[in-house]
């Protein structure tokens, strides 16, 4: 986005990068500096540069004056690069394993023996879950975790974002839902469907199946249709 308006390929890529991408930039700057912050930095910005002719630079420097911190990290990811900023999430559920006690291993000694928590075919026995966030652009976000348990609770996470993927490990507990960003902070994300994870089983599950059971019968009678027509 920082550059010249005569440099840009064409005609679609200057309304792009000076309209929509710049307004999403900004929305997410104070997604994660919050509103009252950014109103200080816009009134800053508007007041010092009335009538005068800015630079990337300036608005960057009012940014780290305002906040007292260095934000060039950001501008770096945003204004000064055409990656996309993609975020998902995704989880799953297992079967716990607990320690059963002790146990002769091949050599004679005693070793912790780990079974599988409940029967084999229980679907209501304990479980460990993990919750995968990944990083499928390039854009580097901090985004938060939200995740929910059979049992009620609810936990918060955070991550820089700045590796491809970050795993959380819930032992002995059910995750049936998690969203990455759930406040909604990154207006960057392009794929804003991938940010959320729900556990499908029970009324949902049967629905989902249902309607693919449908879809299938009625394409294998277009299928048949057009053969007959052939």
């Amino acid at each position: 986005m920082a550059r010249p308006g005569w440099a840009y390929r064409n005609r679609e890529s200057y309304w792009l990068n000076s309209y929509g991408k710049p307004a999403l930039t900004l929305q997410t700057l104070e997604g994660l500096l919050g509103d009252e912050t950014m109103t200080r930095i816009l009134r800053t910005y508007a007041r010092r540069f009335r009538f005068a002719h800015p630079t990337t630079e300036h608005f960057i420097a009012t940014v780290n004056e305002v906040t007292g911190q260095d934000w060039r990290w950001f501008f770096d990811e945003t204004f000064f690069s055409s990656g996309r900023c993609d975020y998902a999430i995704e989880a799953q559920n297992e079967r716990s394993r607990r320690i059963e006690g002790w146990a002769e291993g091949p050599d004679g000694r005693l070793v912790l023996h780990p079974v599988e928590g409940g029967d084999r075919d229980d679907e209501t026995g304990p479980r460990d879950s993990t919750v995968t966030v990944t990083r499928r652009g390039e854009v580097r976000m901090p985004v938060d975790i939200a995740v929910w348990f059979a049992d009620g609770r609810r936990v918060a996470e955070s991550w820089d974002g700045k590796d491809r993927w970050r795993r959380f490990r819930y032992p002995g507990a059910k995750v049936v839902r998690a969203v990455v960003d759930p406040r909604r902070r990154i207006a960057l994300d392009v794929d804003p469907a991938n940010n959320v994870w729900v556990e499908a089983e029970g009324a949902a599950r049967r629905a989902a199946t249902k309607w693919a059971a449908r879809w299938m019968f009625w394409l294998q009678n277009l299928l048949e249709l057009h053969t007959l027509l052939g």
